[in-house]
């Protein structure tokens, strides 16, 4: 293009003496301008067919997932070398195995069911993004396996992760860009998705090569809204659309309706805002419901949404809702519970069990548990003992769920004589007294932990928490009478 805009300036200057076609100077330049043309055209061809010519070549070796190396052509085969993808299609599990030959002439993938982990296997150097989230290393153990934590493990004689073969067949000495790397990316929560979008982008760069992208389309989550007392609860569905849900259990919105109750009645107590989404998985080999570190979400499998009685579906989100508590609260943090809660394990004073717990706020293991010499006041705030014909409730397993059901007791405080005179009948006439004593003096050091804390965390409480020691006492008679009427404000 300078070309052409320099010699058309020195045509219009010669012009001016007189017409272009009859001046001997035009016709000289004209001939210059289409011999240089010429010269331009054939180096321009030469270069291009240099350019376009490539090293043939080989083929790939079978069972490597390696490809010959390939000084140009797409990311996809030569650097991303194969990628593994976990979808929960008809409530399980399954995997599939995409190798360079598959990605290498595709930019899109369609899957039926949902994904809910991806694994890539690439050269040294490689770049992986999901959505904008960058896919971590997964470095192997000594003994050269990768752990992907729920999703399995990858052995070291795995035939998608083996160098190339050289000509012979022989394994080529691996050396630094041989030796595939393991990337991947997981949801916190196991089987839940890692979009909640029908369309996953995965953005591929290695080197100085331009970024190149891939599609895959899956089963997206669905959003919806269920009406509560005090506002509306938001729930998503992830496997399963609530049109068909509903035609398939008549009794769904009711079981919403229970969930939504029981995390409107932990707000509600305790004067705060906690749970942002109630997530419902469509996967059939867990029945339970979970709360992850640092999120404002519940997640419910389905079968634990199904298949559970409405009145247990309360106390379920009461229980999952008052973890997101304890980790505003960071309750477990404090060194003066962590204290309690050795004390009522029996840890000895200069065991490593306690060690272990004040000062890093975990079990040493869970195989280390004595019965003999726990407190009884973990079976007393228990959720299957509280809440009579409920399940569930394990505060004796760590600082997390003793919390949880510490405050869980909190949140119904007529019961809380009920039940200890209830558990007062079982026990023999010598230990009564002791096993009374013992828990009403754990509850004292456990609401003044509270109260320390909720302050420091800006927290409110509802004044009822900070009752007297004198509520666990023996009832009067009036108190007696009026015990069937107490009883009512169990949940239900």
């Amino acid at each position: 293009m300078l070309f052409f805009l320099r010699t058309g300036s020195q045509i219009d200057d010669q012009s001016v003496a007189g017409p272009r076609c009859c001046s001997p100077q035009f016709f000289n330049t004209w001939v210059s301008t289409w011999i240089l043309l010429a010269v331009l055209f054939l180096l321009f061809f030469f270069f291009s067919a240099a350019a376009g010519a490539q090293a043939p070549v080989g083929p790939v070796p079978s069972g490597s997932a390696f490809p010959a190396e390939d000084p140009g052509g797409s990311i996809f085969g030569k650097d991303l070398l194969g990628l593994q993808i976990y979808q929960v299609r008809d409530g399980k599990m399954e995997q599939q195995w995409f190798d360079a030959d598959h990605l290498k002439d595709r930019r899109s993938i369609s899957l039926s069911g949902y994904i809910s982990g991806i694994v890539a296997v690439g050269r040294s150097g490689l770049s992986v993004q999901v959505n904008g989230r960058p896919m971590s290393e997964i470095r192997p153990d000594k003994n050269g396996k990768v752990s992907l934590g729920y999703y399995g493990i990858i052995e070291p004689a795995d035939q998608r992760i083996q160098p190339p073969m050289a000509a012979n067949g022989q394994a080529k000495h691996p050396s630094g860009n041989s030796v595939p790397k393991i990337y991947g990316l997981f949801p916190p929560v196991p089987a839940d998705t890692i979009s909640e979008g029908s369309r996953i982008t995965l953005r591929v760069s290695s080197g100085q090569s331009p970024p190149e992208k891939l599609h895959i389309f899956h089963s997206r989550s669905v959003a919806t809204e269920v009406p509560g007392s005090e506002g509306v609860c938001d729930f998503r569905l992830t496997g399963i659309g609530k049109k068909a849900l509903k035609h398939a259990y008549p009794d769904a919105e009711a079981r919403f309706q229970a969930i939504c109750k029981g995390i409107t009645a932990v707000e509600t107590a305790f004067h705060t805002d906690l749970v942002r989404t109630v997530h419902v998985l469509a996967y059939d080999d867990f029945r339970n419901a979970v709360t992850f570190p640092n999120h404002r979400d519940v997640w419910f499998y389905v079968n634990t949404f199904l298949q559970e009685p409405l009145a247990e579906l309360a106390v379920i989100a009461e229980h999952e809702s008052l973890h997101i508590l304890v980790d505003r609260l960071k309750l477990t943090a404090d060194t003066d519970l962590r204290k309690l809660f050795a004390d009522l394990k029996g840890f000895d004073a200069l065991s490593a069990e306690r060690f272990q717990l004040v000062s890093r706020g975990r079990m040493v293991s869970e195989a280390d548990r004595n019965p003999q010499k726990e407190s009884v006041f973990f079976e007393f705030i228990k959720e299957s003992n509280f809440f009579t014909g409920m399940k569930g409730g394990h505060p004796m397993d760590n600082l997390d769920e003793f919390c949880v059901s510490f405050l869980h007791t909190l949140m119904y405080p007529d019961l809380l004589e009920i039940h200890l005179n209830h558990m007062s009948d079982s026990w023999n006439e010598t230990g009564s007294d002791t096993a009374r004593q013992e828990i009403i003096r754990a509850y004292a050091r456990l609401v003044k932990i509270l109260q320390k804390v909720s302050a420091e965390r800006s927290v409110a409480m509802n004044s009822d928490f900070y009752f007297p020691a004198d509520r666990l006492q023996p009832p009067s008679p009036d108190r007696q009478n009026a015990h069937a009427q107490v009883l009512g404000s169990r949940p239900n």
